[in-house]
């Protein structure tokens, strides 16, 4: 008889993976972006200036009224990513504390705080968001826009060191699920150059950190251990 202790945390993961798609049926698809980037939301987070993001919500030099179903559409859907934030932070949250126990490893720790760090963080970067649309039109949100830098890369950067943690319970294991320990470490590397290069990079860094989320939720169903009798 086989024992899957991380199937409890993999429910939680598909429900997560649900609410993902329903944000991405909730944000807008389209709008003015910088160079590179292709997801209005992602492009929102990692707003650098209060010029691009009144631009990204259709104010320009001859044009001060706001796309407000743009507006609207994201308001939606940052206020949906409290529940989003908390749903994803439980399953990383409970997804380490499992491998913990079942390792004897205080590494994956670590990961439980990142899980914690991520929700934290992803709370107060859409409480910046949303704060930055009431104000798009007078362009008074600069200190939103520097507080939102710190949260979006808190968030972000907690969910790639916790994945780049993970690859040590991958590393471990006897199958060919070694092979997904390097992979935990892709988030880190894009985090990196998505830092310094930003553009492409950020939607490859984004896709990176939802593939590792998809992979923990695969591997909560598959992994499994022998019934001690």
């Amino acid at each position: 008889m086989k024992n899957r202790p991380l199937i409890k945390a993999g429910y939680i993961g598909i429900l997560m993976l649900l609410f993902g798609i329903i944000l991405m049926n909730i944000f807008p698809k389209n709008a003015h972006m910088a160079e590179g980037f292709k997801t209005p939301v992602i492009f929102f987070e990692f707003a650098n200036n209060i010029q691009e993001t009144q631009k990204f919500f259709g104010i320009t030099d001859g044009q001060n009224i706001p796309d407000k179903h743009l507006i609207q559409q994201m308001n939606l859907g940052n206020k949906i990513d409290f529940i989003y934030a908390f749903v994803y932070a439980l399953f990383l949250f409970l997804f380490a504390r499992k491998i913990k126990q079942i390792s004897k490893k205080k590494i994956f720790s670590g990961v439980m705080f990142l899980a914690i760090s991520a929700f934290v963080s992803d709370v107060f970067e859409n409480i910046n968001l949303l704060q930055i649309t009431s104000k798009i039109t007078t362009g008074d949100f600069q200190h939103q826009l520097s507080m939102l830098h710190i949260f979006t890369w808190m968030k972000w950067g907690s969910l790639a060191i916790g994945f780049a943690l993970l690859s040590k319970w991958f590393y471990d294991q006897k199958s060919w699920q070694r092979i997904i320990a390097p992979l935990c470490w892709m988030p880190v590397v894009l985090a990196g150059l998505s830092y310094y290069f930003r553009g492409a990079n950020n939607e490859y860094f984004s896709l990176s950190v939802m593939s590792c989320f998809i992979i923990l939720v695969i591997h909560s169903f598959v992994y499994s251990t022998r019934k001690k009798v």
